[in-house]
C-alpha cells in the first residue's frame, strides 16, 4: 500500500511535514460535524473519507521523508479519535447503541493512556497492526454511517464491534509491550 501511496507523496509540497496533516484531521472534524448536523451527508461523507485517508499519508510521509517526530507519534493518534469518537457521540448516539460508543470510548482512552507508560520504559508509541485495523473498521462503518444507508445499519454494528476486539487485541499488545520491557529492565524476565 506505501508503494500506491509514495505516487501520491511526490506531489506534496516539502513544506507539508507530516504534523501538519494531523493538525489539518483535527481541524476538519468541524466542518464534518457541522455538515452532519444541516443534513450535507454526501459532503460530510466525501469529507470524512479524505481526513480518514490523511491518515495513511502523513504516515508514509514521515516515513519517506524521514520526519518521525515525538509530537507525531502523540498527535496522528490523537487526530484518529478525536476524529472518530467526535463523529460517534455528536451523530452516532442517534444511530447506534450507546453501549458501542461507550467501549469505543473506554478503548480509545485506555490506548492513549498507555502512551506514557510505553514511554516512560523506552518503548516505540507507534501504532501496532491491530490498532491500523481498528482505524480502517472504524473508518468504513462510520463512511457507512454518514451515508445514512439504513439498510447496512447491522453491518456498521458488526463493523464497530469487530473494531472493537480489534481495539482490545492493540491494547493487549501494548500491554505485553510493556510488561516484557519492564522484565528485561528489572532483570526478571527468563
Amino acid at each position: 500500500m506505501d508503494g500506491f501511496i509514495y505516487s501520491f507523496i511526490k506531489i506534496i509540497p516539502s513544506w507539508v511535514k507530516p504534523n501538519h496533516l494531523s493538525l489539518l484531521r483535527i481541524l476538519m472534524i468541524g466542518p464534518i460535524i457541522i455538515l452532519l448536523f444541516v443534513r450535507q451527508n454526501i459532503i460530510a461523507m466525501i469529507l470524512f473519507i479524505l481526513t480518514a485517508l490523511l491518515d495513511t499519508f502523513d504516515g508514509v510521509l514521515a516515513r519517506v521523508r524521514a520526519q518521525k517526530t515525538k509530537e507525531g507519534e502523540w498527535l496522528d493518534p490523537l487526530a484518529d479519535k478525536l476524529l472518530i469518537l467526535s463523529i460517534l457521540w455528536l451523530y452516532g448516539l442517534k444511530h447506534l447503541p450507546l453501549w458501542l460508543i461507550a467501549i469505543t470510548t473506554i478503548l480509545e482512552s485506555l490506548l492513549v493512556l498507555g502512551r506514557p507508560i510505553k514511554i516512560k520504559f523506552g518503548i516505540s508509541t507507534k501504532a501496532n497492526s491491530w490498532g491500523k485495523i481498528k482505524m480502517t473498521l472504524q473508518s468504513l462503518a462510520l463512511t457507512g454511517l454518514i451515508a445514512g444507508i439504513e439498510a447496512i445499519r447491522p453491518l456498521i454494528i458488526l463493523l464497530l464491534f469487530i473494531s472493537l476486539c480489534s481495539a482490545f487485541l492493540s491494547l493487549l499488545a501494548h500491554f505485553y509491550d510493556i510488561v516484557n520491557r519492564k522484565q528485561i529492565l528489572t532483570g526478571t524476565k527468563q
